[in-house]
C-alpha cells in the first residue's frame, strides 16, 4: 500500500475515476521524486563528511584513503569464490 492509498487494490482502482486515479498517482509520482532527490543530497552528505573523515588523521575507525584508490568498489570475486567453495 502506498501513501496515498491507491495502490494495492485493482478493484479500488476499477472503481475510482480514472481522472482522480491519475491526479493521484502524479502526486504520488511527484512525492516519490521529491523523496528521491532528497535522499540522494543526504547520500552526497554523508560521502562527502566520510571522506572529510577519512582525510583527518585524529578520527578513529576512519582509514586514509589509498594514493592509487579510485571511486569504483572492489572486486570481490575471490572473496565470492572462497564462499561458494564451502
Amino acid at each position: 500500500m502506498c501513501a496515498t492509498g491507491v495502490m494495492g487494490s485493482s478493484e479500488g482502482m476499477a472503481k475510482e475515476d480514472p481522472g482522480k486515479l491519475a491526479d493521484d498517482l502524479e502526486h504520488e509520482a511527484d512525492d516519490l521524486e521529491q523523496r528521491s532527490r532528497k535522499l540522494k543530497e543526504e547520500i552526497d552528505e554523508v560521502a562527502q563528511e566520510w571522506e572529510q573523515k577519512r582525510a583527518d588523521p585524529s578520527v578513529p575507525g576512519a582509514p586514509p584513503p589509498a594514493e592509487d584508490e579510485d571511486d569504483t568498489p572492489p572486486d570481490d570475486s575471490a572473496a565470492i569464490s572462497r564462499l561458494s567453495a564451502r
